[in-house]
């Protein structure tokens, strides 16, 4: 399985913007610029955590090489920053939990960048006083939830991967868009969330906070490079 942090694909940003090197040749002329000289803003969505940790490492490798090359980076949501995309409005989105916002009809093309592997986690406190006598599927049921969408997708991803089956309801307290928030939620004992299990080892280690069904229970969250399908998309 290829991993977020590094993976090979995301470790170039020069591969993720060929698309646009490529066809920047005929409107560098009208830019007044030398082939193989692109000016202009690359638009990019991607999640906060990824944007600081990956991308914008990678964004001052590029511009080492591309100094005419300016970006903007949306750190909106992932269902959101697809509505970007389509709407003509990023050249790219990275998109987090990529199979829950993905709508197979969008006219996108896809490509992986790896898995990071999450689990349901919640603090100490929370545990002792709703999960008392245990793990199982009612127990689980009748916690509250931090969500990453108003229809709990993720959670309901979550139980069926772990139960095989999902509650009739569940009660998502919090909608939130970010794993920072996700986290900090769970901290501050809301409830249950999905969290990055790399954010959690030493917390989860001192007993600060509880793992659902440990690693194992864990679920692979698909991260995807999504860009507008049928031509290369145009610089702002």
């Amino acid at each position: 399985k290829k991993r977020l942090f590094p993976t090979a694909a995301a470790h170039e940003l020069h591969a993720l913007c060929a698309p646009f090197l490529a066809s920047l040749g005929e409107r560098g002329r009208s830019l007044g610029e030398a082939r193989g000289s692109p000016t202009g803003t690359i638009r990019i969505g991607a999640p906060p955590l990824f944007a600081s940790r990956v991308l914008v490492p990678l964004i001052a490798s590029f511009r080492a090489r591309h100094p005419g090359v300016g970006f903007e980076v949306d750190q909106a949501s992932s269902a959101s920053q697809l509505e970007r995309l389509v709407g003509g409005k990023l050249e790219f989105a990275v998109v987090d939990s990529f199979e829950l916002h993905f709508p197979r009809s969008l006219p996108v093309a896809v490509d992986s960048l790896g898995t990071e592997l999450e689990v349901m986690a919640c603090s100490r406190r929370y545990a002792k006083k709703t999960l008392a006598r245990g793990h199982g599927f009612e127990a689980l049921a009748a916690c509250d939830f931090i969500s990453f969408s108003a229809e709990a997708a993720d959670v309901r991803a979550w139980f069926r991967s772990f139960h095989r089956r999902t509650p009739d309801d569940i009660r998502a307290i919090m909608k939130i868009q970010t794993a920072e928030c996700a986290l900090s939620a769970v901290r501050a004992h809301l409830g249950l969330g999905l969290v990055l299990h790399r954010l959690v080892v030493d917390e989860a280690a001192r007993g600060e906070i509880v793992v659902v069904g440990g690693k194992k229970a864990g679920f692979e969250n698909k991260v995807a490079l999504a860009r507008p399908a049928g031509g290369v998309p145009t610089m702002a």
